[in-house]
């Protein structure tokens, strides 16, 4: 309302467009592969035209170019921010003027969206003459800071070691990797970890159909597990993904 000057009358209400401003000067001057982060104030008006001072609240940006990087690499530094944080995050697709329609995901925490993550769109990276692929992550801390979990407590070593098994899952193309894992979970406690290291479509699968394949990781008790254990639970889980998603297991 009362700016120190002309350059400085306006106030971010997101980190992103600074961000890509940052990364389009590095290319410019040959750095073709990098990461950037800024953890800042954002300001969001209360009503327009302001009438009182916005409110101020701690955002973090993350960038990604270059050579191997993509739109799993900015979903991992989520899933680092939710481990450090000791919070579990989701992702729903969703479209952002400035990111790829089909790249882009709305980061939510306890049914609250809290961010997103997304490539840049390449209308966008055009008009910046950018030379390679920008992934992006925003989050507000602000609204993570309340939902912070507590500091997890020391658990002892497991006697045995992890066991994992590969599923080839078909399913309907409009089917989220979350939605899966999400399933995979319910239906058995012992599930530790689940990737995704696989996504194919064309034959013999169906056009409206896509194959996934997960590494699903158990974490075994005070006993070792079968291999009939083990048969169970992917049994189990296998029933779980029919039931509630029409998920069949790949032959």
């Amino acid at each position: 309302m009362n700016p120190i000057s002309e350059e400085l009358s306006l106030m971010r209400t997101t980190l992103t467009a600074s961000m890509i401003h940052a990364v389009v000067r590095n290319q410019k001057n040959g750095r073709l592969d990098g990461r950037l982060f800024e953890i800042a104030k954002v300001f969001v008006p209360k009503a327009l035209p302001l009438t009182e001072y916005p409110d101020e609240r701690d955002h973090l940006v993350v960038a990604f170019w270059g050579k191997g990087e993509d739109f799993f690499t900015v979903k991992g530094a989520a899933e680092t921010v939710a481990d450090t944080l000791h919070v579990k995050f989701s992702y729903k697709a969703s479209t952002r003027s400035f990111t790829h329609p089909y790249q882009t995901a709305d980061v939510i925490c306890e049914g609250q969206t809290v961010g997103y993550i997304g490539k840049l769109a390449y209308d966008i990276a055009e008009s910046e003459s950018m030379r390679t692929d920008l992934y992006l992550m925003e989050l507000d801390l602000a609204a993570l800071y309340p939902l912070c979990g507590d500091t997890p407590a020391f658990e002892p070593l497991p006697k045995f070691l992890d066991v994992s098994r590969d599923l080839a899952l078909v399913m309907d193309k409009n089917i989220t990797c979350a939605q899966v894992e999400d399933q995979i979970r319910a239906a058995c406690k012992y599930v530790t970890d689940i990737k995704l290291f696989d996504i194919y479509e064309g034959m013999p699968i169906p056009p409206t159909m896509k194959s996934m394949a997960f590494t699903v990781t158990f974490r075994q008790g005070e006993e070792e597990f079968t291999a009939e254990d083990l048969d169970r639970f992917v049994a189990k889980i296998l029933r779980k993904l029919d039931a509630v998603l029409g998920i069949t297991l790949r032959t």
